[in-house]
């Protein structure tokens, strides 16, 4: 087996790279975790069986040091202005270890449709391709997309994973939980949209059996969906089943949904994040993202994805909701 460096440990949302240590170690894999300094998760990182580092992606000498002895990365970061730099500083990194079989990047669902000769059009036909009144990058799409050119470029061995929103995303659960359990509302910015959420738990078992058999999987790019396209009444109703009361749709204007559950990053000057998520706002109301979906995601399970509902019944945020709600 080989070892393998899963970045972005102790995270928070949907805390991908956390269930992807646990498949692999089950699987015998010998696994180390990077995380940040201030990460207070290490001791329950550790216990999974992964041999815990901690350290900054954006210090060379820390990203080194990770990768001693290391033959496959999983490189994945919560959003950050400087993901860019981060991402290069890893694949330096490995290029100059020598011994790396393949990095595997998690991405954005977007990436496959903001190629070169789509992105070179005036603002008005970009408009038109993309759809959703988005014509331009948010600053981590665009982070994203040079990041992938490097990679490409890096001669590394490497594998894409073109993932969908999430179910754990903050549009969809964390911004709106007050809402469902104080006034039994889910309220959202879209309204005739259906579209493919992909779930953590479904996502990490995919990588995890991709890094199981890598050689079979380098140069390629997955974009993976969800197998169920859900309305946001849909949605709403997975809620009510889930909290045991009914929960109804709400729509709100997009510019008014930002400002409601947006507004909180700026006062934390979070500008980066929020840049991003309202782009992604138009994105999700385009047809590019909404009423399709791909077999890739099941494909690489080798059975049918767990789906929306299994991830949000288990979503710690939800559990401990639930766990208040009956006391």
């Amino acid at each position: 087996m080989s070892k393998v460096l899963i970045t972005g440990a102790g995270g928070t949302v949907g805390s991908v790279s956390d269930l992807i240590i646990k498949h692999l170690v089950k699987k015998g894999h010998d696994v180390r975790a990077f995380m940040r300094p201030t990460n207070p998760k290490d001791k329950d990182i550790a216990a999974m069986g992964a041999e815990v580092v901690k350290g900054d992606l954006l210090n060379l000498h820390d990203v080194a040091k990770a990768l001693d002895g290391v033959e496959i990365v999983y490189f994945s970061m919560s959003l950050n202005p400087y993901y860019a730099d981060a991402y290069i500083m890893m694949m330096e990194a490995c290029r100059k270890q020598g011994k790396i079989k393949a990095l595997i990047n998690l991405s954005e669902y977007e990436q496959i449709f903001m190629g070169y000769d789509e992105m070179v059009q005036e603002p008005t036909k970009r408009t038109q391709f993309l759809g959703g009144n988005v014509s331009d990058w948010s600053p981590q799409q665009r982070a994203h997309w040079v990041s992938e050119r490097a990679l490409e470029w890096s001669g590394l061995p490497y594998v894409n994973i073109h993932a969908n929103a999430f179910v754990e995303n903050p549009i969809f659960s964390w911004f709106s939980l007050g809402s469902v359990v104080e006034e039994r509302v889910f309220e959202v910015p879209f309204k005739e949209e259906k579209i493919a959420l992909i779930s953590a738990p479904d996502l990490a078992e995919a990588v995890a059996n991709i890094i199981d058999n890598v050689e079979a999987h380098i140069g390629k790019s997955y974009a993976l969906t969800g197998d169920e396209l859900l309305s946001m009444q849909e949605l709403a109703q997975i809620y009510s089943e889930i909290f045991g009361f009914d929960v109804q749709y709400r729509y709100l204007d997009k510019d008014q949904w930002a400002e409601k559950y947006l507004g909180i990053l700026r006062e934390n000057n979070q500008l980066h994040t929020e840049a991003h998520l309202k782009s992604l706002l138009k994105l999700l109301a385009s047809p590019k993202y909404n009423n399709h979906t791909t077999d890739t995601l099941e494909k690489l399970l080798g059975h049918k994805p767990k789906g929306v509902r299994h991830a949000l019944e288990n979503l710690p945020r939800i559990v401990e909701i639930k766990k208040q709600l009956v006391g």
